[in-house]
């Protein structure tokens, strides 16, 4: 439904963003865990020039620690 409105982008986005900002708080609450692996389903539509961007500004935002993080 999201791709027929064209609103599949800012919803994948988002998911990006609530996936670092669980992740963070993930490490704060576990921190002496193993990396925490995170799997999130993105349309072939965010596969662009804009997605490294999204993840790496969706790291940076929520302070996520990529050294204990795999993104499946």
């Amino acid at each position: 439904m999201a791709e027929a409105l064209g609103e599949i982008e800012t919803l994948g986005d988002w998911v990006i963003h609530e996936a670092c900002r669980q992740l963070a708080r993930w490490h704060r609450t576990y921190p002496a865990t193993q990396p925490i692996a995170v799997g999130v389903n993105i349309s072939s539509r965010q596969l662009n020039e804009r997605l490294i961007a999204t993840v790496e500004t969706a790291l940076a935002t929520h302070r996520c620690r990529q050294r204990r993080s795999s993104w499946n």
